[in-house]
């Protein structure tokens, strides 16, 4: 039997991968960066025009619903893909 590993990646920005690979979201905590729909490592333009208007209104975790509530809506563009406009990222 092989124990379960325990890593917590939500306390600081150098518990992941990399020197840019999580955002500082407030009370202590750490996440990913979202609105990278096109999984490039850079959230740019097109993950709005290609990805997040294409799949508008759509339900399920697709790539443009950068908040990963199941629906993608309007508050996926301006309150996850727009903060993180222009931003890259060393995770794979």
């Amino acid at each position: 039997d092989v124990a379960p590993l325990a890593y917590d990646f939500s306390t600081g920005m150098n518990q992941a991968y990399g020197s840019s690979g999580q955002k500082d979201i407030g009370g202590g905590s750490y996440g990913m960066f979202a609105g990278d729909g096109d999984a490039n490592n850079l959230v740019q333009n097109t993950d709005e025009t290609n990805v997040w208007q294409p799949q508008l209104n759509q339900f399920g975790y697709l790539n443009g619903d950068f908040n990963m509530n199941g629906i993608v809506q309007n508050n996926d563009e301006t309150s996850y893909w727009r903060v993180n406009l222009n931003f890259a990222s060393q995770v794979p």
